[in-house]
């Protein structure tokens, strides 16, 4: 792939780097080779660059959005009065629709997710090899979560030696929930995901049933009711084992620094201490959290912890698009109404190169920096937002209030303009 040469008003590296007014970005065979403002350039470089090609970005360039939880294959589904009934009713539907109807899905919310700035997903899907068919012409890099659910066969052993012909396509394990995976499966699967080093991810903490089951000791009536609907046994698990759902994955030997906890709303001192302990990682869906009206993760105690986070959009099930810029612009209103602040840099690294320590891939993606992959977005913005950027004391703030995901003009991935 031959050099090419980006200029632009204003370049967002990412991954603690400056932004840079007036710069410009190399390439060469797909990667990153150099980036800087243009007032660096000699005149050795301009006749260097005279045989390759140029292009002038009017407006701001920014590294590809990384979406860390994910659900392609999920289309909308309504509001209902609790989760429980928000559950069934998005099980029925996914269980509705054919192989060849669920590919169509995947492969519209793929470009959706394309066409927003997404250009790395690590999607959980319990169909592994149709998500890979439906996204083979895609150039979305997917990082693919095997999902686990209750009622399949719950055997430990027997369920690795299922996903055994999968376990190279896929990079990571993703036992569903606590309410749906048996206990000895959980730690099968954590076992197994630790040998490998593969990731491990995990919904936790994502209703308020979790958290009162845990505590009371037993399982919901109506959750027993939806999975004997769905012919499944409901998990039994040892409730008295701990008093929290991250306190029962601890004690099952879940939490290690390759485990992402999705959502974790609500957490306790004691949650908060177990999870920056092992290092787990915490993936944040807002926007998901409020259309369910489930609670809320407070992103300023993590923050105050050190433990690692990241936003991400889950499924169209529960979210009016999968518009990562979208969701952190949701995500710093949400904080402000609550009196939480979390600063604009942070809410971009959140989807960009904290996103990429979370899922594993940040020596790849997530920044612009020399010999990483040239996944980079191209926001074209209006003279007036453009002048207010260039003259803001906080540029990551001007930026979060001027960007909108209308404004993309284009997405590249590996060096090659993809939209």
């Amino acid at each position: 792939m031959p050099k090419s040469l980006h200029y632009c008003d204003y370049l967002f590296p990412m991954g603690g780097q400056t932004p840079i007014k007036d710069a410009f970005l190399e390439l060469d065979d797909g990667r990153i080779s150099r980036l800087g403002a243009r007032s660096n350039l000699n005149v050795r470089d301009l006749r260097n660059f005279q045989d390759i090609s140029c292009y002038e970005h009017s407006g701001v360039i920014l590294p590809g959005f990384l979406n860390a939880h994910c659900h392609l294959s999920y289309g909308r589904t309504e509001r209902s009065p609790d989760p429980i009934s928000w559950l069934e009713s998005l099980t029925q539907h996914s269980r509705s629709l054919s192989e060849a109807e669920t590919s169509i899905i995947i492969k519209k919310n793929a470009q959706d997710s394309l066409r927003q700035g997404t250009t790395t997903i690590l999607e959980n899907t319990p169909w592994s090899s149709l998500t890979q068919q439906a996204l083979c012409d895609s150039p979305l890099k997917i990082l693919l979560a095997q999902e686990i659910f209750a009622g399949e066969n719950q055997d430990p052993e027997l369920k690795l030696a299922e996903l055994k012909s999968e376990i190279t396509k896929i990079q990571a394990l993703a036992p569903h929930s606590l309410y749906s995976t048996e206990a000895e499966t959980l730690r099968a699967l954590s076992d197994h995901a630790q040998t490998k080093k593969i990731l491990l991810t995990i919904h936790v903490s994502e209703f308020p049933f979790e958290r009162e089951s845990l505590a009371s000791g037993s399982w919901p009536q109506a959750l027993k009711d939806f999975h004997q609907k769905l012919g499944f046994s409901t998990p039994q698990l040892d409730l008295s084992a701990a008093n929290s759902p991250v306190g029962f994955l601890d004690s099952l030997g879940l939490l290690s620094n390759k485990t992402l906890l999705v959502h974790a709303l609500e957490l306790t001192e004691t949650c908060l201490e177990l999870v920056q302990r092992s290092k787990a990682k915490i993936i944040s869906c807002p926007r998901s959290n409020a259309f369910l009206q489930a609670g809320f993760c407070s992103l300023q105690a993590l923050e105050e912890r050190g433990i690692d986070w990241c936003i991400a959009t889950d499924g169209l099930s529960s979210n009016l698009d999968l518009d990562l810029l979208a969701e952190i612009k949701t995500a710093d209103l949400i904080l402000r109404a609550r009196g939480e602040r979390i600063s604009a840099e942070k809410l971009f690294e959140s989807i960009t190169s904290k996103a990429a320590l979370c899922m594993g891939v940040e020596d790849r993606v997530g920044a612009l920096k020399p010999m990483m992959s040239a996944d980079f977005l191209h926001f074209d913005l209006a003279a007036s937002d453009l002048a207010f950027l260039k003259n803001a004391l906080d540029p990551y703030e001007a930026l979060l209030q001027c960007l909108d995901s209308d404004q993309l003009q284009a997405v590249w991935i590996e060096g090659v303009q993809v939209i």
